[in-house]
Parts: C-alpha cells; structure tokens; sequence
C-alpha cells in the first residue's frame, strides 16, 4: 500500500513555491498518494481549506487550524508536509494536534528581513518558526544560504536541516525564438548593451534600486545601455514615475507580465537580481543558462547560484552605487561578460550523480530520500 502524504500549502497560485508542490505531487504520484491541501487561490487543490489564507486574520487562522485537524484525523496521512511560512506554522500544529508525527516544513525561503512587514510582524514570524521547529521531523531549506542564516536565527537545529534546490525545467531555459527577433520585436538596437531584470515590481524584488543604478551608471558608462524589465506589480507605476523623473524613460523598456522568460533573456546582455531577500530565485538559474553574468544582491540564497567574482558580482541590498559600479564593470568589458556568463552556464547545468544540478529529477531524488528517512 501507497504511504499517503499531505502537501499543506497556503495558496496555489503562479509562483515558485506552488510549482515545487505540484511537481512533487506529479513527480513522486507512482510511490506514493500525494494530495495538495491549500486555501482559495488561482487554482484548484485535491481538498480546499476554506478559511487557510496569506493575510493575518486570527479568527480565520483558527479557523483554519481546525480545518485542518478535522481533514488529517479524517484522512490519516503518513506524512505531513507544509510548505511557506502561514501553512508551516498552521499546517504543523494542526498535525501535531491530529496525532501525526512524521511532519516535514519547507519555508520555501525565510522572511526574516527585506519585506515589507513591520518590525514587530518580523518578529512575530519567527517567534512562530522557533516554536513550532521542536514538532518538525524534518526541515527543507532552498540553499545553504537560507538554512545557515535560519540556524543563526536560532530556527531549528543543524541536523533536522536539509537541503534542496528548486527545480528548473529545461523549457524554461530554452529561448523559441533569437536574440534579433526579441530585439527587433521590443525596438532594441543590435549594438546597445542590455541591462535585464524578470521581477515582480513589489518592494522585496528591489527593482527601485536598478532605477537609481541606472542614473548613476549614466555618468560612469559611455556604451548605450537599455534595460529591460520584465513583471509587474502594485509597485509598478511608481518605479514608471521614479524612471520618468531621472529622465530615463528613452533607457527602460516595462513589458510586464510574460510566458517567455527564456526569449527575453536572449535579448540581455547582463541580468540584474536587486532583491533584498531571495529564497534562491528561479531567474538566476534561466540568467546563467542563458549564458548571462548578474549582478545581484547578497541575500539567503543568492550566493548559492552566484559565484562572486566567477559567474558575477554580489553586493549589499539596498545599494544602488555598487550595483551602478559593477554593472559598469560589465557594460565597457564583453570579455567580462562573456567569461562570467559562460562560468555561470557552465555552473547551473552541471550535474550530480548523473542528476542536472537543477533538474527535476534531483529535486524528486532528495525529497524521495527525506520521505523514505522519515518514515523508518
């Protein structure tokens, strides 16, 4: 008989998080019998949790909570596992309540610093993370990153602690089309140096950051530059304003959302990651399998994907003058640019006991392992 495994997720919705849920579902269904549970979201789950929602709301987290317990003392799985940080603290409890002891949480990254939450909500968070890790069997970190500084936070203890990269799928790193055709289709000239960044424009992502870089870079580069900035967000009509206000708007190109990363990253010739948190960040590993150097913040897992000095260049979040000096260091060196780009292609698409780094596949592998582990 299928061991039975509960994925409790807050929201199925576009994002990274949902994506490794349901490719754990998919990938592992012949082993066992895998069912997602998650609040309202944009899509359907195997069993709703009503009242399971992003935003704070007491009445309706308790609510949820009981949701909860009633569904798994019904259903009776195997194997608990929660993932980010609402249905982590809800969905372990909630098993712990219902008498299962086989529970695994993946944060999925921590949200420690860099969002826009107030200082005492912070804290809050991880006040929740400390008091619910003694019930957690296992605990499954993006990066090194992300479980080193979750550890210095005083989350868990090192040997519950494993770790397991997101998967990215080899379409989503496989342009359809050529640099020209993006190029000529966004009005890009064929000898400007691109500047790219795929990003929903919310405060975390720092893409406000990358405009003040670009004033700045306007006075240390002599090459015609244009950046390009693929996403959208409730943050996205202030950075149109902070870039008309810099008289920039002749360098930006805004094409909101897109479903072709991979077509839009031909067109690039850096990519920026301006972040000031990122779990690991799906668009490092498409940007250096395009072939791309980045120039990113040195956050949780960044440095994961990004070798300093070798695939590109880290620096502190928040700091537009040294994103300007290294981005500038790229713009007047295509040497540099295509040394650190091949280094990071290079990097990305290796591979591990025969495993791609990043694939599916190894990602299936070691959560496959941490099932098999909790379960003796």
């Amino acid at each position: 008989m299928k061991k039975k495994i509960f994925l409790i997720i807050t929201r199925l919705d576009a994002g990274g998080s949902s994506e490794a849920v349901l490719a754990i579902k998919n990938g592992l269904s012949e082993k066992y019998d895998i069912s997602v549970l998650s609040g309202p979201g944009d899509r359907k789950p195997d069993i709703l949790v009503p009242s399971l929602q992003r935003e704070t709301n007491p009445v309706k987290d308790l609510r949820a909570l009981i949701e909860l317990i009633n569904i798994l003392k019904e259903h009776r799985p195997d194997i608990v596992q929660t993932n980010t940080s609402k249905a982590g603290f809800i969905g372990r409890w909630a098993a712990k309540f219902a008498g299962i002891n086989r529970i695994i949480h993946m944060p999925h990254g921590h949200v420690f610093y860099g969002y826009e939450f107030s200082g005492i909500k912070t804290k809050l968070f991880l006040l929740l993370e400390k008091l619910s890790a003694p019930i957690t069997g296992i605990l499954i970190a993006l990066t090194q990153g992300e479980k080193n500084e979750s550890l210095l936070l005083g989350v868990g203890k090192p040997e519950q602690w494993e770790i397991v990269h997101p998967c990215v799928d080899k379409t989503e790193m496989t342009p359809k089309r050529t640099r020209e055709e993006v190029r000529r289709e966004l009005n890009i000239p064929d000898s400007a140096v691109v500047i790219g960044c795929v990003a929903r424009l919310v405060p975390v992502k720092g893409v406000i950051y990358l405009v003040e870089a670009a004033a700045l870079l306007e006075k240390l580069a002599a090459e015609e530059t244009r950046y390009l900035v693929v996403g959208d967000g409730p943050l996205g009509q202030e950075i149109k304003s902070k870039v008309f206000s810099l008289g920039l708007t002749n360098r930006f190109i805004f094409t909101g959302m897109r479903n072709d990363v991979p077509d839009m990253m031909s067109a690039m010739d850096i990519y920026v990651q301006p972040s000031l948190n990122e779990g690991m960040g799906k668009t490092l590993v498409q940007a250096h399998a395009a072939g791309l150097p980045i120039v990113a913040s040195r956050v949780q897992g960044i440095p994961d994907v990004v070798a300093e000095g070798k695939t590109g260049f880290l620096v502190p979040p928040a700091d537009a003058l040294g994103l300007s000096e290294k981005i500038s260091a790229l713009v007047s060196s295509p040497e540099l640019r295509k040394q650190m780009g091949g280094a990071g292609k290079e990097s990305v698409l290796r591979k591990e006991n025969g495993l791609e780094y990043f694939g599916k596949e190894r990602m299936l592998y070691l959560i496959d392992k941490i099932y098999e582990n909790i379960s003796r």
